[in-house]
Parts: C-alpha cells; sequence; structure tokens
C-alpha cells in the first residue's frame, strides 16, 4: 500500500509541474496522452497516432478545419475555386503567419507536400498524397518531384491538380498531414496553429500556449494547454475525478469497460459513434495464414455481436466497412462451416491439427477481446494461440514492419471516403500491414477510381469489399462507439470523421454562461 501510494505521489508531483490549479484557473486545459508521449512534433510522423492527430489541429493549420457541423471549411485558405472537372482546386491564402511572425506562403505548401512525396522522405503516409496527379508517380521515381500536380502562381495562390475527382479532398486536407511547414526537413520549431509548444519535457509533459500570430487569434480562448503523459488508466480516472485533468476516455486517455460503465451509470460520460474500426490484421507471409481458407475460418467464428454484450462498445462489423460509407444489404455474406474450412485449408499446407504450429496473437490494449479470441480459436480449432502484450508504440511498429502473426488495433479513416480504406491493400507498404496482395483486387480499385457513375461506383466497391471478406486478410470486429467524459463547462471542441477531437476553439463557460 505504501509503495503504491509512493508511486501515486510522484505522479501527482509530475503533473503539478506541468499544471497550475485546474479547479480554478478556466484559461488552461488539462490532457493527459495514457498511450504515452508523441514521437515528434511534425505532422508526417503523427498520422498513425489519434492523440497525435489531436496534437497537430493545435499546432497547424491547413488550407481548411473541420468545424462543428462536421464539414470542412476554410482556414488557411480565404477562397478556393474548383475546376468544372473537380481536378483542379486554386486557393487563395489569407494573410497568415507562423508563430515567429514571418508569413506563411504558397511555397511552404508546395515545399512539404513535395516533401512528403520525396523518395527518401521518412512521411509515414505518403500514399495520402497519391490524389495529387503524380504523387505516387514522384514516390516511385517515375516522374520528377517538379512533375507533381503542385504550383504556387505567387507568394499566396497554391494551385492542385488532382489525378482523379474526389469530393474528399477537402476532408483529407483538414488533416494536420496536409498543414504546412516552415522547413519539412526539420524538427518543427515554428508553428502557424492557434497554438505553440512552450514547454516539452519528453515522456513527462508537454505545454502549449496561444499562438499571439495566429490569423483567428481573437476566437482561441484557451490559453494555455497542458498534457501529461501517465500511463496508468486507474491513476488517470483518479485525477480526472479530483479535477487535475479535463478529458478521460476515447481517445486520449482509454477507459477500461467498467471505468466505462461506472461513467454512464453516473450520466458523467458521453458516448459518440465514430468512424473508427476494430479490425485484426492476419500476416499473409506467416506459415499458417498464407492459408485463405484458414484465414477466411478464423473470421467466420467471431461471436461480434457477444463482443459488443460482453467486451467493447460499439456495433459490430462482419465486413470492413459499415452501411454509412457503403449502403448496401449484406445478402452476399454466406454461412460456411469454418471448422471444415480450417481443415481444408491445413491439409493444403500439409499439415495436421496435430503438427499445426502455435499462432502468435500481438496486443497493446483491448485484453479482454484478444483473451476471448484465444479461448474460441483454441476450443474450435484444436490449435494452441500465444498472447503476446507489447507497449503502443512497439506494437505499432511492429505492424508497420511485419514483426506479428495476428494483431488487433483500432484505426480511423482519414478522409471519410471508401477507397481511403480498400487502398491500404492496394500495394506492399507500412500500411499494409497483411501483406496481402490481390490483383484483381488492384483491377477493380483502378476501375472504382475511373468510374464517374456514382451507382457504378458502388458496385465497383462492393466487389472490392467481398474480395476482402472472402481473402481474409484482416478479421473487421467492431465499429466503435467513443465514451468519454469531461467537466461541465467545457464547450466547442470538435470531432473529425474518424474521431479525432479538437480543442483549437474550445473554451469553458464562466460564471453567468458566457465564455
Amino acid at each position: 500500500m505504501t509503495f503504491c501510494f509512493n508511486i501515486l505521489t510522484l505522479l501527482l508531483l509530475l503533473l503539478s509541474s506541468c499544471q497550475k490549479n485546474p479547479s480554478t484557473d478556466r484559461s488552461h486545459l488539462h490532457l493527459n496522452f495514457q498511450e504515452g508521449d508523441i514521437p515528434s512534433l511534425h505532422p508526417h510522423q503523427l498520422v498513425s497516432h489519434m492523440r497525435g492527430h489531436s496534437l497537430g489541429k493545435l499546432l497547424y493549420e491547413g488550407l481548411v478545419r473541420i468545424d462543428n457541423q462536421g464539414n470542412p471549411s476554410l482556414a488557411g485558405a480565404q477562397s478556393v475555386e474548383i475546376s468544372s472537372d473537380g481536378k483542379k482546386y486554386t486557393f487563395k491564402l489569407r494573410d497568415h503567419h507562423w508563430s515567429d511572425g514571418s508569413k506563411v506562403t504558397a511555397e511552404d505548401y508546395l515545399r512539404t507536400w513535395r516533401h512528403a512525396l520525396a523518395r527518401g522522405s521518412d512521411c509515414m503516409r505518403p500514399d495520402l498524397f497519391y490524389l495529387i496527379k503524380n504523387g505516387k508517380a514522384a514516390k516511385t521515381g517515375e516522374v520528377s518531384i517538379e512533375d507533381i500536380g503542385l504550383r504556387s502562381l505567387d507568394s499566396s495562390t497554391l494551385e492542385v491538380t488532382l489525378e482523379y475527382p474526389s469530393p474528399y479532398f477537402l476532408q483529407l486536407l483538414a488533416h494536420p498531414l496536409c498543414a504546412p511547414l516552415k522547413n519539412p526537413q526539420e524538427a518543427p520549431k515554428v508553428f502557424n496553429g492557434p497554438f505553440m509548444v512552450k514547454h516539452w519535457d519528453k515522456g513527462v509533459c508537454l505545454q502549449l500556449e496561444a499562438n499571439p500570430h495566429f490569423w483567428n487569434a481573437r476566437s482561441v480562448q484557451l490559453q494555455q494547454i497542458n498534457i501529461s503523459c501517465i500511463d496508468d488508466p486507474m491513476t488517470s480516472l483518479y485525477l480526472f475525478e479530483k479535477g487535475q485533468i479535463d478529458w478521460i476516455g476515447d481517445t486520449l486517455s482509454p477507459l477500461s469497460r467498467e471505468s466505462s460503465l461506472k461513467l454512464i451509470d453516473e450520466h458523467q460520460a458521453i458516448c459518440r459513434p465514430v468512424d473508427r474500426f476494430y479490425w485484426l490484421y492476419l500476416n499473409t507471409e506467416q506459415t499458417l495464414l498464407k492459408s485463405a481458407k484458414i484465414r477466411r475460418a478464423l473470421s467466420l467464428t467471431v461471436e461480434r455481436d457477444e463482443i459488443i454484450r460482453h467486451i467493447c462498445f460499439g456495433e459490430p462489423m462482419a465486413t470492413p466497412m459499415h452501411e454509412a460509407m457503403i449502403p448496401y444489404p449484406q445478402a452476399w455474406m454466406e454461412s460456411t462451416d469454418a471448422v471444415d474450412l480450417f481443415k481444408e485449408g491445413l491439409s493444403e499446407l500439409g499439415l495436421t491439427q496435430e503438427t499445426c504450429p502455435p499462432l502468435v496473437l500481438s496486443y497493446a490494449r483491448q485484453k479482454p477481446l484478444v483473451e476471448y479470441l484465444k479461448n474460441r480459436w483454441e476450443s474450435l480449432f484444436g490449435i494452441t494461440i500465444q498472447l503476446q502484450r507489447n507497449e503502443w508504440n512497439v506494437f505499432r511498429s511492429n505492424l508497420a514492419q511485419g514483426n506479428f502473426e495476428m494483431g488487433g488495433c483500432l484505426d480511423s479513416v482519414i478522409y471519410g471516403d471508401p477507397l481511403e480504406l480498400l487502398e491500404r491493400f492496394e500495394e506492399l507498404g507500412n500500411y499494409n500491414f497483411s501483406r496481402w496482395e490481390h490483383e484483381p483486387f488492384k483491377k477493380i480499385l483502378v476501375s472504382i477510381r475511373e468510374e464517374m457513375d456514382e451507382e457504378k461506383k458502388i458496385a465497383l466497391l462492393i466487389e472490392a469489399e467481398k474480395i476482402l471478406v472472402e481473402e481474409a486478410p484482416i478479421i473487421p470486429i467492431y465499429r466503435c462507439l467513443h465514451v468519454f467524459a469531461h467537466p461541465p463547462g467545457l464547450n466547442n471542441y470538435v470531432f473529425d470523421v474518424g474521431g479525432c477531437v479538437d480543442f483549437a476553439y474550445a473554451y469553458f463557460t464562466q460564471r453567468g454562461g458566457a465564455p
């Protein structure tokens, strides 16, 4: 008991080193990154971390920002003209400055986006820029980086030409990945967003302060945002209950199911459905998982309704995308004897239940879910499932590098286009965790991009998703329901389509109800 008390005391001291008194200072917001510190302040390195995505919205301002209605609204740009064919966007930048007082220019965007698509760049999601004409060809070295569809017409005018028209392009531009940088090749030191870095004690706390040079600084109500890095969920909950942090739950400080239910019962929690999914990735380069029959058998035996009733918050998903993204009846989901299918897969690999090697199921969190999967598959198939837990950053790195057999995590859409999810499996890369390739699938994606008729496009999307279900490089399990809580006076935070929260214009209601 004394040891636990001392640890809690130490954590409180570390927290207090970053904060004033949260209960009295309503110009400060106090958050906690329960999954640990972010690896970098560079937006190209933050794209795979939900907490990093939220941080990026505070430090950077792109051409657009998601508003309170969930729509992209002009931000760093004051106007946009879109050509009749939907392929060319011309942005006029507003009078906008970096935190050192220098002006944000169209050249800053040009330089930053070219850096993301350069062959030697360490941008984690260059594929999100492939929507730009010649973006992919530049990344693979087929054309020069100067040949991509970007032009700086003058210091305040940026012209962007796309490979194909996309109604989701402005949503994509709201992501911090698409924000400009003064020098994209270096760790950021100046910022063009509503906040800038005041102090960063890595692994302990990060302090942000309002950026006086931000173009809309008059609308920013918070003067400081303090972010701690306490990884114990019970400690986070305790600090929230004591008023030391202002946000508990998804996505910054995830709660256990028991804690979530407690907050719901006490009418403290807010529940919000988001386009965030739990997919279990199956590494198709591993011996057993080379078999599509074995992968499909594993997927067929997951009782998704039971998982939602007893383990996770959300709605069950038997297909990679829910009806809000592709509206269609799932009548083609045929029933198959999963045990027989598994045995057929073993036989084709020259294995039996007795000679079948164990499967390793890696995870960073969601322990009750992986324990359910282990028990379910061991009892049905007579095989051994070994559980392997890693710290989140290690686990995420292992997924990207293919150093796993099975591993699941929550992942979010970036800009709401069904193609965004399907394109992850178009080629081998850091986001094709399953290492799965399928030529007919690739051809369908090409047809989707070229198809202008909406009904025909939906039919092609269904065809592509059906291949994913039959081949099962992933096992979709559920769509997430965010459960979170904050003090009653916190207002005007904004969620994007993937469930990332933006505190740029948040404020606390003062006495009398005025901000």
